[in-house]
Parts: structure tokens; sequence; C-alpha cells
């Protein structure tokens, strides 16, 4: 059975929080990997099967209250790992969940053009020190 591609339309982001979860009475722990505006990657100490619905407890790094999602589907399985697209949850808690996208996402890309921008000097420098790339001298305009 093959499956249509579909592009993501939200940013996800790399985290490493802690997670409870509660599914058919069961209580669960786990990581939360990655956080998008439309779902969490999940590795529990608890099996799910695909279309299971449970709450969650996600403690982000901040704010350090925990964000409550009263429902969480799972989407796909993969062993203990797993995907969880949010069903209900308060205003306050997607509130929660999309500053925090968005603080690590505008936190990422000023730590990726700061390595850029050190990695570009290097290569620099690198060049000028094997002969590769000649400083660039002003020539005064002809008279």
């Amino acid at each position: 059975m093959s499956q249509a591609f579909t592009l993501r339309v939200y940013r996800r982001v790399k985290t490493r929080c802690t997670v409870e979860y509660s599914i058919n009475g069961l209580n669960g722990t786990g990581i939360v990997h990655d956080v998008s505006l439309t779902g969490y990657r999940v590795v529990g100490d608890q099996y799910v099967a695909r279309g299971d619905r449970l709450s969650l407890r996600i403690y982000l790094p901040l704010p350090s209250i925990p964000v409550e999602i009263e429902s969480a589907q799972v989407q796909w399985v993969k062993g203990r790992e797993f995907g969880l697209r949010p069903i209900t949850h308060s205003h306050s808690a997607q509130a929660t969940v999309t500053s925090f996208i968005f603080e690590t996402a505008e936190s990422e890309c000023s730590i990726q053009q700061k390595e850029g921008l050190d990695a570009a000097r290097k290569d620099e420098s690198r060049g000028f020190a094997e002969g590769r790339v000649r400083r660039r001298t002003r020539v005064p305009p002809k008279r």
C-alpha cells in the first residue's frame, strides 16, 4: 500500500522534555523529541496503537508549568516511538505550545546564523593561510 507524499505545513522543533500520559487507565511516561503546532513525537514506556486516544501532561523547558492536553490521537507507531495529534486542549495550552515553538525556532535560527558566519570566517582564514584567497586591495582611481 503506497502513501501519498505530503509537505509538512508547520515547523517542527526539536526538544527533549518529559511527558506523562494516560491511556485506558494505564499511566505512562516518556520523552517528547519534537513539537509542532499539529503534533508531537514521543518515545514512551507504554505501548500504544494507531488510533488510540490519550491525555497528556507535557513539561516544556519554559515555562515550568506543565501543558495539559485533554485528548490526543496516536497517528503512527514504531515500537515505543509514536506520533500524536492533539484533539482537544485549552486555548492557554495551545498558546503555550505556540510560544514555545516560535521562541525555540527563533533561537535555532540565531544559532545557525552564528554558526554559518563562524564557518565562513574559518573558511576564509584557511583560504588566506593556504594562499587560495587574496585580500582585496583598494586600487586608487586613475587620474
